[in-house]
This record gives C-alpha cells, structure tokens and sequence, in this order.
C-alpha cells in the first residue's frame, strides 16, 4: 500500500474508532440501570408477563 492510499483509509478508521469509543461509553453508562431492570423484573410474580418485559429490554439493548 503506497503512502496516499493508507492516508485515504485514515479518515474511516479514525471515524470508525470513534463510533466504537461512543457505544462503549454508552453502554457502560447505562449497564448498571440495565442490571436494575432485570433485578425489578425477578420480582414480578406472574411469569409471562415477567418474559415480556424482558424481552423488550433484550430489543432495547440491541438498540
């Protein structure tokens, strides 16, 4: 790879990074609300309902 082709790629990596650097933040800082949720669901009684709402935090995280 000649030295103005490796220039070209910098941008997107660098552009790249930076998305990675945000999610990871973003994740870090809601995990600990994330495992709040999951504590409040164990206590709800009725099972399917439980499921649910447990199934949305999944979609919600994947997000």
């Amino acid at each position: 790879m000649n030295n103005n082709s490796s220039r070209t790629h910098l941008p997107w990596m660098f552009n790249n990074s930076l998305a990675i650097r945000q999610e990871i933040q973003r994740f870090e800082s809601v995990h600990p609300s994330i495992y709040a949720i999951y504590h409040l669901i164990d206590l709800i009684p009725d099972g399917q309902v439980a499921q649910q709402i447990r199934d949305h935090v999944v979609c919600i995280e994947a997000h």
